[in-house]
């Protein structure tokens, strides 16, 4: 956690770095050597004792890495603030309802609005996170990136100029158009769930109901399950649509702890997991079912004497956030 001591010490380090930078550069005082290049430590000038390297890199790192989350959650609020409204907040709300200081204000108008000039096109992160977004939203815009995909405000705009660049948008809106909300809320892009399971499981676990049942509900576009929705290689078939879901259905039994791609499915799933991209939902007949990675993760048991009661508690389960 960085303290506000630790930021008035880098933030008098960094004026201080900036100062002595320029005067370097005209060579009005030769002698003043940084210790180290991002941030500069002037010892004998600045009587400053001394700071580890290395330790000073850290703690700026951890401070800007905190500016950006706080300024990102502030922004996210802000355009949560048009939707209701259908208008950006005043001057005077951002003050009082968002907590910014004056000073602060044509900043966040900035960051919410511009565009960064430079391409990212030879930007191989930015490129992958661009393609991600694509997969994972139906409706690109800022609101939409910054709440979803978790990136911070600079790495949606990036991917925003990214996608403006090649032509998958016209340009980054802040939040949806008016006919995509409703009641000041933004009309939720229905779900997409990818079904994991051995096929020796099929009859037992009902899934053919099952996926019926789901894809009933208005509030799920489609349940991607291999034997109906493929005639393709199972890797080739979750390679193609499991980044596009916000659900990993695990169906857990003996049967798919002994079976490989099963294996592969949830673990390409864990990993988007760790990435915020992805909920999973395990069922088991059986909780020694469950590989054990995934047993933190709630489940839901799957009880063939009550079958309509398991639909309900699972669909429960898809939509709590």
């Amino acid at each position: 956690m960085i303290t506000n001591n630790d930021k008035i010490t880098i933030n008098f380090l960094k004026n201080l770095y900036q100062e002595k930078k320029k005067e370097i550069s005209t060579g009005s005082n030769s002698q003043i050597k940084p210790y180290f290049g991002i941030i500069g430590i002037y010892n004998n000038y600045a009587g400053i004792s001394f700071l580890i390297a290395d330790e000073l890199f850290d703690l700026t790192e951890n401070y800007i890495s905190e500016e950006l989350i706080e300024k990102t959650q502030k922004i996210i609020k802000i355009l949560e603030f048009e939707i209701k409204n259908g208008r950006l907040p005043s001057k005077t709300e951002m003050i009082r309802d968002f907590s910014l200081y004056i000073d602060e204000i044509d900043e966040y108008l900035i960051l919410i609005n511009e565009i960064p000039f430079e391409s990212f096109s030879d930007d191989q992160d930015i490129k992958n996170k661009a393609t991600n977004t694509i997969r994972l939203l139906e409706t690109l815009t800022l609101y939409d990136i910054l709440k979803t995909m978790n990136f911070d405000i600079n790495v949606a705009k990036k991917v925003g100029k990214y996608l403006i660049d090649n032509k998958l948008i016209e340009d980054l809106l802040r939040i949806p158009k008016k006919e995509e909300i409703s009641n000041g809320k933004m009309v939720a892009s229905k779900i997409k769930i990818f079904l994991s399971y051995a096929t020796s499981d099929k009859e037992f676990f009902k899934v053919p109901t099952l996926v019926k049942i789901l894809e009933q509900h208005k509030e799920i576009e489609k349940v991607f399950y291999w034997e109906r929705d493929s005639g393709q290689n199972i890797i080739q078939f979750m390679n193609d649509n499991l980044e596009k879901c916000k659900i990993f259905i695990l169906i857990c039994s003996e049967n798919s702890l002994d079976s490989k791609n099963v294996e592969s499915e949830w673990q390409a799933a864990f990993q988007l997991k760790q990435e915020g991209r992805l909920k999973i939902i395990p069922i088991y007949d059986n909780l020694t079912s469950i590989p054990a990675l995934l047993k933190p993760f709630l489940g839901v048991s799957f009880n063939t004497d009550n079958f309509d009661g398991f639909m309900e508690a699972l669909h429960t389960e898809i939509l709590r956030e």
